[in-house]
């Protein structure tokens, strides 16, 4: 067995025993109400049985409440996860020696776990003093084992620290939900205590709570996905499990140190961390802040404490560790004790928000465990992270406004009400959120929050408001404020998968960037970064080059510097189509220069993704870095990787690289693997929409109900016999074609495409979209949009109606179609659209631009 096979066993093992332990506290799977229990003097009745615990029917009405508000399978999600974090928590934290085991099956003991064992033997302190009494009465009773572990566990929870305060206090209906059948031969712990999946090594890595969180909603991600493909939209609940992904640590190194590092750098050159970076990527752009510093040698920060660092998306918190690992390495330069640096930086320099609860709490968990590292005592210190998720909805009147803000506030009612309005919808748009607050209405709101943590006798109506401040108000003022640092592995979700809400905002908020979350964190990103500090993320690579990412794309380079760039092949995350991580310098550097690294798995024969990084590695000069090639190249192959490319050509390294020359090419793609004659030929050449219509054609909404194949229609059927008949020529792209073919397809346009033009969904909008009527039947040339074989062009006569997927150039002048058949089919021509689309996607806009005389 291994780490996801165990995680997802434990979900089905946990959700199953939570569905068990609703319906017997009496609810249908349907969240139908059939038993409950009713109170009675000492305790409660229920299903005829008396009991002496007084919380449980408390409890259980807030239960009945999270049924009817959340609905069953919410409520099981919510309660299964719960107990596997506080579990895998407890026996991290035993694995580490940082407290005693608890779980682990005592000595010759099958089914019984340490912390019962114990209890039968009068060890139970950590319970209070009712919890001690009901345990007493039933911790003989053999018979009553389950109930006596549940006591215990709850209690430990109960009077554990570092749980309640990472995780927050178990005192909720989440209790009545722990499965009966926890000691049992199938039950959690037997699966927790005999599995080998996680061995004592990997327990001691602080990155094991996140891949077990990843694997743990896996199967939840893989149903969000089939949702979407039956065109069911993401609701705020569904938007965690669809967006987790877990990012591999060395790319993590790369985007930290080529952030947090360099400011350092920029501060003290001399660094000796300098030489610990070896993801450390340096150019000519290394030793400036900006052109537009006065003193190009300016650091952005005049003492370590000024270093903020923050992940707007940070999951379980593994770029949040490495952040903390690497500020901790500056603190020992300054010579800081290991409590002063950890204190510091969880007070003054590390940030993080996401918009799931449990990712936020794991995220916490990891750096804590980091921190413990250095610095055992951190568990019994107390001190709080800035570590939030984003807060439940929940409304402010506008007279608690006014209470919080207090006299001095009157002015900024209105647009910290309206801030606070749009937090309601904080699970829903994460790190999206614009809140627009005036930098004094910010002063007053930290002033006012500080006022309300520190006061020990506070106004009656600011006690009312505070629980809700308290959730609200850090993630307010994080988003608020800008850092020296920003790192990401952003969210990923098209619009065709949004919900109503999300969709509409991006539309409003990010018209640039609006098609995927991961494009949108593009604008959010700089938006939380200092002018002139720095930022990284890693994203897929479709904004390199395709049209529709042209205006994000000149954003960029119009107005910051490209430190760095990492292109890599399919594979990082083990079933994405490519990634690409780069890192950013927040200003324009005048004749800016940067560092690109073409890592593709194809570039190199048979070679396995995960070494990847260790050709970013090599390439980046660490020249000592051994590194065997024969194994993937055969007895006959290279050792060695020369920076000019492989024996076959390919590069990797592209040092230098004018980032002015994306500007030269039309639609400013960031071809960085451009030699300078080629981007001189953008220059000096007409394009081919100079000398040609190029266009996109016919979207029928349908294409099972609108096209066949020629052997389906009789031939008297179509227009080739009857210009008034329902089939018509159809060049629907294709497989890989040169000079003439594909035309396999006949597409119903009676009564000039009547049933298209008038096709709706069941809302009565248009699934249609006939696009350039006026130039179909006439004669082209074409390609397919999508062919892996890459381009091949050929020709069409009249007659033709063209769709998306065979994009058409028409000629302007005679005989033009015949020249520019001949020519985009030439070797030189295919290389250099091959190097403006370097993707199986080929576009209109792409093919528009190719530099024809």
């Amino acid at each position: 067995m291994n780490t996801k096979t165990f995680a997802q066993q434990a979900r089905t093992l946990l959700m199953d025993g939570v569905s068990r332990k609703l319906i017997y506290w009496g609810f249908s799977p349907s969240g139908e109400v059939l038993e409950q229990p009713d109170v009675v003097s000492g305790g409660y009745t229920f299903r005829g049985d008396a009991y002496d615990d007084d919380n449980v029917p408390a409890l259980w009405q807030s239960l009945k409440k999270a049924v009817q508000k959340k609905g069953i399978e919410v409520v099981v999600e919510e309660a299964a996860y719960t107990w596997f974090n506080r579990l895998m928590a407890i026996r991290i934290l035993a694995k580490n020696g940082y407290d005693l085991p608890q779980l682990d099956f005592a000595d010759g003991l099958n089914n019984t776990p340490i912390i019962l064992q114990k209890a039968r033997q009068g060890q139970y302190d950590f319970l209070n003093a009712t919890e001690q009494t009901r345990l007493q009465r039933i911790i003989g009773d053999y018979n009553k084992e389950n109930d006596a572990f549940a006591l215990l566990l709850v209690g430990y929870c109960h009077s554990h620290n570092t749980l309640n305060k990472v995780f927050g206090k178990l005192d909720d209906y989440t209790e009545l939900l722990l499965p009966d059948n926890m000691l049992q031969d199938q039950g959690f712990l037997n699966l927790l205590n005999t599995t080998d999946a996680i061995s004592d090594d990997e327990y001691k890595e602080v990155e094991l709570i996140g891949w077990l969180y990843q694997f743990y909603i896996s199967e939840r991600k893989d149903e969000v996905f089939a949702s979407f493909k039956k065109k069911k939209k993401a609701e705020a609940k569904d938007i965690p499990a669809a967006t987790q992904i877990f990012t591999p640590n060395w790319i993590v190194k790369y985007m930290v140190e080529n952030t947090a590092g360099k400011i350092w750098l920029d501060h003290k050159p001399d660094s000796p961390i300098k030489d610990q970076m070896k993801y450390l990527v340096t150019n000519d752009n290394n030793n400036v802040s900006s052109s537009a510093v006065e003193n190009e040698n300016k650091s952005i920060i005049n003492d370590l404490e000024q270093l903020t660092l923050i992940d707007p998306a940070c999951g379980s918190g593994h770029i949040l560790v490495e952040g903390f690992d690497l500020l901790y390495k500056m603190y020992q330069e300054e010579y800081y004790t290991p409590e002063e640096a950890v204190q510091t930086i969880f007070a003054k320099n590390l940030y993080g928000l996401d918009i799931d609860d449990r990712a936020a709490q794991l995220a916490t968990f990891a750096v804590l465990l980091k921190a413990a590292q250095v610095y055992p005592d951190v568990w019994s210190k107390g001190w709080q992270l800035n570590i939030y998720a984003m807060p439940e909805t929940n409304s402010f009147s506008t007279q608690e406004v006014t209470d919080f803000l207090g006299e001095e506030g009157k002015d900024y009612i209105e647009e910290v009400e309206k801030a606070l309005q749009l937090m309601q919808q904080a699970k829903n748009l994460g790190s999206v959120m614009q809140l627009n607050l005036s930098d004094a209405s910010l002063a007053l709101i930290r002033e006012r929050f500080e006022f309300l943590q520190t006061q020990e006798h506070l106004p009656f109506e600011l006690q009312t408001i505070k629980p809700k401040l308290e959730r609200y108000i850090p993630v307010l003022i994080t988003l608020s404020r800008k850092f020296t640092a920003v790192v990401a592995n952003p969210p990923y979700m098209g619009q065709k998968s949004m919900n109503g809400k999300l969709k509409d905002y991006v539309n409003t908020v990010y018209p640039k960037t609006k098609s995927d979350l991961m494009t949108i964190f593009m604008e959010v990103i700089p938006n939380m970064t200092l002018n002139n500090a720095r930022f990284a993320l890693i994203n897929l690579p479709s904004w390199l080059f395709l049209s529709s990412f042209e205006k994000i794309r000149s954003e960029y380079i119009e107005n910051y510097s490209f430190d760095s760039l990492l292109h890599m092949g399919r594979g990082i995350f083990g079933i994405d189509f490519g990634s690409v991580a780069f890192a950013v310098q927040k200003s324009k550097i005048e004749n800016a220069i940067g560092s690109y690294f073409r890592l593709h798995e194809r570039n190199f024969q048979h070679i396995h993704f995960e070494d990847i990084h260790k050709l970013f590695l090599y390439s980046n000069g660490d020249k000592d870095y051994k590194y065997d090639f024969k194994q993937y190249r055969g007895e006959d192959g290279i050792t060695e990787i020369p920076t000019s490319g492989t024996e076959i050509g390919k590069q990797l390294f592209y040092p230098r690289i004018p980032q002015a020359n994306f500007k030269k090419i039309p639609g400013s793609p960031i071809a960085y693997f451009l030699s300078n004659k080629v981007v001189q030929l953008f220059e000096s050449q007409k394009p081919l929409n100079s000398f040609a219509d190029v266009k996109v054609g016919l979207q029928t909404g349908d294409n099972n109900r609108f096209r066949r194949n020629w052997t389906e229609v009789s031939f008297t059927k179509t227009s080739i016999t009857n210009s008034n008949s329902k089939w018509f020529p159809y060049n629907s792209g294709g497989d890989f074609r040169k000079w003439y073919g594909n035309q396999l397809y006949l597409v119903d346009w009676e009564n000039q495409g009547f049933r298209i033009r008038n096709f709706t969904n069941e809302l009565g909008r248009l699934r249609s979209r006939p696009q350039n009527i006026t130039y179909y039947m006439k004669p082209s040339i074409s390609w397919s949009k999508i062919a892996a074989g890459g381009l091949g062009v050929r020709y069409f006569p009249e007659g033709f109606i063209f769709d998306v997927a065979g994009c058409s150039i028409f000629e302007t002048k005679p005989n033009t179609n015949i020249y520019l058949l001949g020519l985009l089919n030439s070797k030189l021509k295919t290389a250099l659209i091959e190097s403006i689309a370097p993707t199986i996607n080929y576009e209109v806009g792409q093919i528009s631009n190719v530099p024809v005389r």
